[in-house]
């Protein structure tokens, strides 16, 4: 959905409040399924209190932006830059220390 929804950001006849909603819930969806497979890979990935806190901030904080500025898609495209390379930065620091 993800995938979708940035290509829908190129389109200029597709509103940019569903493109916005879509790109959250995409996002939305890929953090329940990296929980629900947490549950299931204990041994190999282990995520305490307070890194299921920070990805849920992380979320948060970027679905609110993506939402809050999803008038311009210059704006919606650097905070799905930042939002992804704060994602990728807490799976980096996570593997480090595992």
């Amino acid at each position: 959905m993800t995938t979708v929804a940035t290509i829908y950001l190129n389109l200029t006849k597709v509103s940019l409040t569903f493109v916005a909603w879509l790109i959250a819930a995409s996002i939305g969806l890929y953090y329940l399924a990296l929980f629900v497979n947490v549950i299931y890979s204990k041994n190999s990935c282990h995520f305490s209190k307070k890194d299921i806190t920070l990805l849920i901030l992380i979320f948060i904080v970027g679905a609110v932006l993506v939402l809050a500025l999803c008038q311009s898609r210059v704006a919606m495209m650097i905070i799905l830059f930042i939002w992804n390379a704060a994602y990728a930065m807490f799976v980096g620091i996570k593997s480090q220390n595992e």
